[in-house]
């Protein structure tokens, strides 16, 4: 299966003191080391040459980050740190998040593009002292659940957070950088930040079990779909913010519906990666039947939905599915598209 998560910052503060090195992936994070004096980098940490910065007498990292930050649908952050419980301060914030510190508490608040309600404001109580290390963080998967954790372990979750994280620009450490600053009363290490893969859909459908017969019939109709791209790159991108907007825009409604439809959107996506990863499409076709028909029970038709409206509706849709070969060559597919047609046509609508 395709990865869940993508690394899109790791900094350790080992090394060259003010030299912030970005090790994920992407190196699209570096930091810049604001009103840090050298002697507040160290060179041990929760393990001897790790490296840690002293944030007590203030300052901050700053890192004008690029690359997987430009979208972010959900995110996982864990920062290393010792520190005084009561004085605490801003571990690490962004544009769309902040993860602090204060009288005991670890504090998290989210911010989203769009959603009701837009905010997220949480607390939970830790453990924390200049004794021992600890890891601090949380997991938003991007659409409802969030997990505030210390050291791998939960420590508050909430099962509908209903925000739809975007694309972020800044991030600081050690500080929130703001007019008034609250630089963390301790030391921090290990910083790494995730974002949700958002290729993973992607590739545990390119990655199935195919013959070579079926994988050429996928390039032609890729190759198709490049060239209509470039004839109309408007178009295209229209099109692709239309889907997200549709699918995003199902999802926040069914996460304030509650918890049969949460089950039932868990239920299909654990399917999407097991059926197609198994080479076994048709087991898709129970789990998203189950979940039209959940919808349906909490009065959400994905056929009235204004953003599915919109995208069923545009030209552009029309215009670029004219230009791309069929995928009858891929029996699989077209077979799993006629099956759960035909399932969702023979139930009907369920009234609550």
């Amino acid at each position: 299966m395709a990865e869940p998560w993508e690394l899109i910052l790791h900094h350790s503060y080992a090394g060259t003191p003010g030299v912030v090195f970005d090790s994920s992936p992407g190196r699209a994070a570096h930091g810049r080391a604001i009103d840090i004096d050298d002697n507040d980098f160290l060179p041990d940490g929760v393990e001897s040459g790790s490296g840690v910065i002293d944030f007590r007498n203030g300052g901050l990292v700053r890192a004008s980050v690029g690359g997987g930050w430009r979208r972010v649908d959900g995110m996982r952050v864990e920062v290393a740190c010792l520190g005084d419980p009561d004085r605490g301060g801003t571990l690490i914030a962004g544009d769309k998040f902040s993860l602090s510190v204060a009288h005991g508490y670890l504090n998290l608040y989210l911010t989203g593009d769009t959603g009701i309600p837009s905010d997220v404001v949480r607390t939970a109580p830790i453990s924390l002292s200049f004794d021992t290390w600890t890891t601090l963080g949380f997991v938003h998967d991007g659409f409802s659940r969030l997990v505030m954790t210390q050291d791998g372990n939960p420590i508050f979750s909430l099962a509908s957070a209903n925000i739809l994280m975007g694309r972020t620009r800044t991030v600081t450490i050690g500080s929130n950088g703001g007019a008034t600053p609250r630089s963390f009363a301790g030391l921090i290490d290990d910083v790494k930040v995730w974002r949700v893969n958002p290729h993973r859909v992607d590739d545990e459908f390119v990655g199935r079990p195919a013959d070579p017969a079926v994988r050429e019939c996928w390039r032609r109709w890729s190759d198709a779909l490049a060239a209509a791209t470039k004839n109309d790159p408007d178009c295209m991108n229209r099109i692709i913010t239309e889907i997200r907007d549709a699918v995003r825009s199902l999802h926040l409604a069914g996460n304030l519906a509650g918890g049969d439809v949460r089950r039932a959107w868990d239920s299909a996506a654990e399917s999407y990666r097991s059926s197609w990863t198994q080479g076994d499409p048709g087991s898709l076709v129970p789990a998203l039947t189950d979940l039209v028909n959940t919808l349906r029970v909490a009065q959400i038709d994905p056929a009235d939905n204004p953003a599915v409206r919109r995208l069923a509706g545009d030209p552009c849709l029309k215009s670029i599915a004219g230009q791309l070969p069929s995928l009858d060559c891929d029996p699989d597919f077209t077979g799993l598209i006629g099956d759960l047609n035909a399932a969702i046509a023979d139930t009907p609508p369920v009234v609550a």
